[in-house]
């Protein structure tokens, strides 16, 4: 499929429910949809990320327009959270919004400039070091996950649910699953490093039968939960619910910590040698999870957010 814009091309891109000023700087055509490699005006490179032309507009007056109106409906949105009484009595739920942070957003250049969420997820210093380890073995050293991932997402989600049958097992069985499904719209849009998309392919082609929480492990399930508070903000989820989510979060965390096996032994190996085995599954499935990409308003930044999120 032919590109639609072109290197230096500027256009407006949506990042979350939210649109930026952007440039083209790389495109990609190799794949069966047209990549776009995108600099965010006024932030530094550390944001600059591969996106679909789903998610990019051409700048025209019009869509300028509906860039500051976006602007100010959630400028709106944070103020009416803000005063909110039931916002103000959540204790880690929900974080107040940081007033200063929109009259500066244009201009701070290291702060984050898609951290708009008022969710507030507390991940433990022991996995935010298993983050930042993940960011500098792929990023620093060149190196890559070997897949498929022994143990699985699945694999520590059923580890879990197997601990909980003795209790009130329902709730997380939704909430694992759930994070499932989180978990294989979101990896082919914001959870992988540049260096992993081609081995991401091979996975699409020889693992065809299966889902990617099946494929991926507990590396790529941290960087979800990076980048779960941003999802979850603009969600159909009600304040109780929300609240009942994230306690539940935790005792997922404290699972994973407890149990050394679900990380497992180390995973990455050099680029070269990390091949993707074909697989003898079916490729009949019922889950259009395995393709499926991000197409709401639930869109947020690349896998390199998570890793520097987590080291600050």
């Amino acid at each position: 499929m032919a590109a639609a814009f072109n290197v230096g091309d500027k256009v407006l891109a949506y990042h979350g429910p939210l649109m930026y000023a952007a440039k083209i700087i790389e495109v990609d055509v190799q794949g069966s949809e047209p990549r776009y490699f995108i600099h965010y005006d006024g932030w530094k490179r550390k944001w600059d990320e591969w996106v679909a032309g789903d998610r990019l507009q051409e700048d025209s007056p019009e869509n300028q327009e509906r860039l500051k109106q976006l602007s100010n409906e959630a400028r709106q949105a944070k103020k009416t959270a803000a005063a909110a009484p039931a916002k103000r009595a959540k204790t880690e739920a929900v974080a107040k919004p940081d007033a200063e942070a929109d009259d500066d957003a244009e201009s701070a250049e290291d702060d984050n400039p898609f951290e708009d969420s008022a969710v507030k997820l507390n991940l433990p210093q022991e996995l935010k070091a298993l983050v930042v380890k993940d960011w500098e073995n792929i990023t620093q050293k060149g190196l890559l996950v070997q897949l498929p991932r022994s143990p699985s997402i699945r694999d520590v989600f059923a580890r879990f649910m197997s601990e909980r049958q003795r209790k009130n097992a329902h709730p997380f069985a939704q909430v694992t699953e759930g994070l499932s499904v989180y978990f294989d719209r979101a990896l082919p849009t914001i959870l992988l490093y540049r260096a992993e998309r081609e081995q991401f392919e091979h996975v699409k082609t020889r693992l065809a039968g299966k889902r990617f929480c099946e494929v991926y492990g507990v590396e790529h399930l941290l960087r979800l939960f990076v980048r779960l508070p941003q999802l979850l903000a603009h969600a159909d989820i009600g304040e109780a619910d929300l609240a009942l989510l994230l306690q539940r979060m935790q005792d997922v965390f404290k699972f994973i910590i407890d149990k050394p096996e679900c990380v497992g032994s180390d995973p990455y190996v050099a680029a070269a040698l990390a091949t993707v085995p074909a697989s003898a599954a079916s490729a009949a499935d019922d889950d259009d999870a395995v393709d499926a990409v991000i197409v709401e308003a639930t869109e947020a930044g690349g896998a390199s957010d998570a890793g520097a999120a987590a080291a600050e």
